[in-house]
C-alpha cells in the first residue's frame, strides 16, 4: 500500500519538476514571481491530478485478484479440525 501512495505521490509532482526542469534550463532568466502564476500553478495541479486518475486507473486494470475460487473457512468434523481452504 505504500508503494501505491508513493507512486501516485511521484505522479501528482511529476509536471512541477517537469516546469522547474523547463524553468531551470531556460536560457532566459525567469522572474519568480511570474513563473509562480496562478493560471500556471492551476494548470500544473490539474495536470498532477489528471496524472493520479490515469494511475489508478492503470492500478485498477493492472492488478489481479489473489484469490480465486470460494474460501471455506476451518470447520470441525467428527472431532477434527479440518483447516480452512480455498476451492
Amino acid at each position: 500500500m505504500l508503494r501505491l501512495s508513493l507512486i501516485e505521490i511521484a505522479l501528482f509532482l511529476l509536471p512541477f519538476v517537469a516546469y522547474g526542469l523547463y524553468l531551470a534550463l531556460r536560457v532566459r532568466p525567469v522572474d519568480p514571481a511570474s513563473a509562480a502564476r496562478g493560471r500556471v500553478l492551476l494548470n500544473l495541479i490539474l495536470i498532477g491530478l489528471l496524472f493520479v486518475v490515469a494511475g489508478f486507473a492503470v492500478v485498477a486494470l493492472e492488478v489481479e485478484p489473489g484469490v480465486k475460487g470460494t474460501y471455506h473457512p476451518a470447520e470441525v468434523r467428527d472431532g477434527v479440525l479440518v483447516p480452512g481452504h480455498i476451492e
